[in-house]
């Protein structure tokens, strides 16, 4: 897994749970 795809991943991540917060 590539460094990139790790931050991609966790934006992703915490996009996700502010969303379902929202």
């Amino acid at each position: 897994v590539k460094k990139g795809e790790l931050e991609i991943w966790s934006l992703r991540l915490c996009g996700i749970s502010i969303n379902s917060y929202v």
